[in-house]
């Protein structure tokens, strides 16, 4: 869980110091490529953070078990048709 946050906001300062570079940077070419992997890295590191909410919260778990819940069912109902 440290570890994902540690990531999430080593991302986001690495975002924030790619868009800032944008408007330091001469031409068009360097700012798009400069916008575009700090978007990414912002994106991927909100993806991070979320998903350390979420392993927090113990949201993983359910999920899980609601998969397994899926999965007998369905093996029910295939056993049923048999």
């Amino acid at each position: 869980m440290r570890k994902l946050t540690h990531f999430a906001w080593a991302g986001t300062l690495v975002s924030v110091a790619l868009t800032s570079a944008a408007l330091l940077l001469p031409g068009p070419l360097p700012r798009v490529v400069a916008m575009s992997v700090g978007q990414g890295a912002g994106i991927l590191a909100l993806s991070l953070f979320l998903l350390a909410i979420a392993l927090d919260l113990g949201v993983g778990r359910v999920l899980v078990e609601n998969v397994n819940e899926q999965r007998r069912g369905v093996r029910d109902d295939q056993s049923h048709e048999k």
